[in-house]
């Protein structure tokens, strides 16, 4: 009755005026996020946009436009405007494929199109007029832009692509032909940051952190460095999570890494099929419509044989001390 209500409360939430007939004319907007794609134009996600067109159209909350190839990237945050052709967000291929129309539902998205001209900047304070929510998050894709373009600019070529989505999750900057052999090789979800890079940055940071402490005598003596090293490690994977994007994987992770870090400040055992639980509660409360995802089926089940074999084989020795059980004459 939970997941149903929940389920319900989301949809409602998301029901924004969906644009169903093909619209042409002048589109104002704030650039909330920037999609590179490797190969094609990028696509910028527009908040609040206003339409210049001849017939009437719903104003949507959100709407999604590809560039023109030619044509440079705006910075998030920035009202740009441009002529486009919008349309509703088209279904699946084929019957029980891919439904790209339910993820831009979910996602906020009512519409998407094309530009047929270049944009250009417009002077209203879109940012000003949207919730403080809404323009801490324009805040963060903006830095996570930035963030990817430094990068991009100091290592060249393939290694900057790579790098840049293991740091902030875009993959749109790595070739296809790359994408493609590591498909082959079986490696593709590297790039998808979900436990592995949790892990090894948030355990990077307590590790490092510990050891800095423990050079001080005093310090490891009389004050507890390993508690203190694991609000540094919290804290670390917080801010890994705003830069990556925050997909279901990396929000699993986060949450994961959160609770063992907090089990550490309370001294209690960090690892445990609970821990999983506890993620799956709080990702299915917020974003419900997850569980029928292959990301999340993927990434739980995963987690969950690895927990699970790992506390089989925690519990060996003990069972392998423990009495025969008797026989029955």
């Amino acid at each position: 009755a939970s997941g149903a209500a929940t389920a319900k409360i989301r949809t409602g939430l998301l029901d924004t005026p969906m644009i169903m007939q093909p619209a042409f004319g002048i589109v104002h907007g704030t650039v909330a996020a920037v999609q590179e794609r490797s190969g094609r134009p990028p696509r910028v996600i527009l908040d609040n946009p206003h339409f210049e067109t001849r017939g009437r159209i719903e104003t949507p909350l959100r709407i999604r436009v590809s560039l023109l190839k030619s044509d440079r990237i705006p910075p998030v945050g920035q009202t740009i405007a441009l002529r486009a052709r919008l349309g509703p967000v088209p279904g699946p291929a084929m019957p029980g494929g891919y439904d790209p129309r339910r993820a831009a539902f979910f996602d906020g998205i009512a519409a998407s199109g094309f530009a047929v001209g270049k944009w250009q900047i417009r002077s209203d304070d879109g940012i000003s007029q949207m919730v403080a929510f809404a323009a801490i998050g324009i805040q963060i894709e903006a830095f996570r832009q930035v963030l990817a373009q430094r990068i991009l600019d100091n290592v060249q070529g393939t290694a900057g692509a790579v790098a840049v989505a293991l740091l902030v999750g875009e993959r749109g900057y790595i070739p296809t032909e790359t994408v493609q052999h590591l498909r082959d090789a079986g490696l593709a979800h590297i790039l998808a940051i979900s436990g592995l890079h949790m892990a090894l940055f948030a355990g990077t940071v307590f590790v490092f952190t510990r050891a800095l402490l423990a050079m001080s005598a005093s310090l490891s003596l009389n004050r507890p460095i390993k508690k203190w090293a694991a609000i540094a490690a919290l804290f670390a994977a917080f801010l890994y999570l705003l830069l990556s994007g925050g997909s279901v994987a990396t929000l699993r992770a986060f949450i994961m890494a959160a609770i063992m870090f907090g089990a550490v400040l309370v001294d209690r055992p960090a690892l445990s099929l609970r821990n999983l639980a506890i993620a799956a509660l709080v990702i299915l409360a917020f974003e419900p419509e997850s569980v029928t995802e292959p990301g999340f089926q993927m990434s739980f089940a995963a987690v969950a044989a690895l927990i699970a074999f790992y506390e089989a084989w925690r519990e060996r020795p003990r069972l392998n001390l423990a009495e025969p059980p008797a026989t029955l004459p």
